[in-house]
């Protein structure tokens, strides 16, 4: 029989199980001493058939908690081979499912976790939320969709690099306590691309022609040379990752092309291998960043972004989006609307990706303000631009319809009505460009023309 260091509870389990059986003894004791053999034999054999059954699943446990020993030298892979193996051996005819249920216990026994929280357990919750505020939380699922070549893998990656490397924020947003360690499963692309894009923000470095070393903080690099995907052998290889890597960033990219074959994405089962993934990274409290494709509805909602069922992102804690402002309308504009929706405060911001990375262009409101109102800038007729461009020029200082008036004399060549100036400000005050403040001067009440400023984004 196999053994393993057991805690105090494992202790009290085991003792728990003995006496059951001495009571089964007892009963099957008294029993044989009493019974007649006519109608007793029968209960009597399945209370005994019961007890060895119960004792050969107790050794299975033993055994399968063997297999989890941080000196064992069995490959994850090859657990469920051995536990088939000795089931086999001990016929114990146990189904494939029940076989992985055996191998998922004994995982969550190595590991130390408790089914439920009573008032003895001591209960680790941070209050900290964030690792990037805002827009990335800390040990929970943050799901980043977009459509291709959006740039959402160069987004993330930036922000780590910057992240590892000291800098104290990144677009507008604060990144919170040190870097941890970034285990990156990118099935979605070649070692070629994620080579090059690491290299480019500090995090591998090239030692040859054609080959290169990963940086710190990125500990494990998993691509589509050689891919895992979201199932049994895939968690496996993740939890023993982990395991030496607790408390670390988990970059999933992209989550399609990780999901096992056959899995529908418009049903409730596309979220099943993320949800079995979460099961798999929660006792390293690590905080998973999975990238996954949009969908092709115009839609501003984080959320509903993501391609496929509802019940994927449903089954996250924050879902950042990323879409293209205005590609439709001009196809050089090259601006992307960042945003957020979960159970911290969402945000929009609107970023731009140049040759270095990507920088903030502003917050969103503030960005869509300067569009608009560029719009009013281009529809005014040449009377009205004439008076806008004064306006501007004598900023901060108010403009009256006595400047317009001059103005408009030197640009026309001849006097212009006071009544036509006063109208154009006050076209310009209806258009929202200006404002208008009534002030009492020596000639009387009189009206002070200034330049709107723009609402800005709290």
């Amino acid at each position: 029989m196999y053994s393993v260091p057991m805690d105090e509870n494992e202790e009290l389990k085991l003792e728990k199980e003995r006496l059951e059986h001495k009571v089964i003894d007892l009963e099957l004791a008294l029993e044989e001493k009493n019974s007649n053999p006519d109608n007793k034999k029968g209960t009597i054999e399945d209370k005994k058939e019961k007890r060895n059954l119960d004792e050969k699943i107790y050794e299975l446990e033993e055994f399968v908690d063997t297999l989890f020993l941080t000196n064992e030298t069995i490959k994850p892979q090859n657990r469920i081979l051995k536990i088939r193996d000795y089931s086999k051996r001990n016929n114990l005819g146990l189904r494939e499912d029940e076989l992985r249920k055996f191998l998922w216990e004994g995982r969550k026994r190595s590991r130390g976790e408790v089914e439920y929280f009573t008032q003895e357990t001591v209960i680790n919750a941070p209050q900290e939320k964030w690792c990037w505020e805002n827009l990335l939380m800390l040990e929970t699922t943050n799901l980043i969709s977009a459509m291709p070549k959006v740039g959402k893998t160069t987004l993330l990656i930036e922000a780590l690099g910057k992240w590892s490397r000291g800098a104290g924020e990144f677009l507008g947003e604060k990144f919170i306590g040190e870097c941890p360690p970034v285990i990156i499963i990118g099935t979605d692309m070649p070692k070629s691309d994620w080579l090059p894009m690491l290299n480019k923000f500090g995090l591998a470095q090239s030692v040859g022609k054609d080959q290169w070393k990963i940086l710190d903080p990125i500990k494990v690099l998993i691509t589509q040379s050689n891919p895992v995907h979201l199932d049994e052998d895939g968690f496996n290889k993740i939890a023993n990752i982990l395991n030496k890597y607790p408390k670390s960033i988990l970059l999933v990219d992209s989550y399609a092309k990780c999901c096992p074959a056959g899995v529908d994405e418009r049903t409730n089962h596309f979220a099943e291998p993320l949800s079995q993934l979460q099961e798999v990274i929660a006792p390293f409290n690590t905080t998973a960043l999975v990238i996954h494709h949009s969908g092709r509805a115009k839609t501003n909602s984080a959320v509903e972004a993501a391609r496929g069922h509802t019940s994927l992102t449903g089954a996250v804690s924050q879902c950042v989006a990323l879409k293209w402002l205005n590609k439709e309308e001009n196809i050089n504009d090259e601006r992307v609307l960042l945003h957020t929706e979960g159970r911290g405060r969402g945000v929009k911001k609107v970023i731009q990706q140049g040759e270095t990375g990507f920088d903030l262009e502003g917050e969103y409101a503030e960005v869509m303000a300067e569009k608009q109102q560029q719009e009013k800038i281009n529809s005014l007729n040449e009377r009205q631009e004439i008076v806008y461009e004064l306006c501007q020029k004598r900023s901060p200082v108010h403009t009256t319809f006595i400047q317009v008036g001059h103005e408009l004399k030197t640009e026309e060549g001849k006097i212009v009505p006071d009544r036509t100036c006063r109208r154009t400000l006050e076209q310009l005050v209806k258009l929202g460009l200006l404002e208008v403040k009534r002030k009492n001067t020596k000639q009387g009440k009189e009206n002070w023309y200034f330049v709107k400023e723009l609402p800005k984004d709290t």
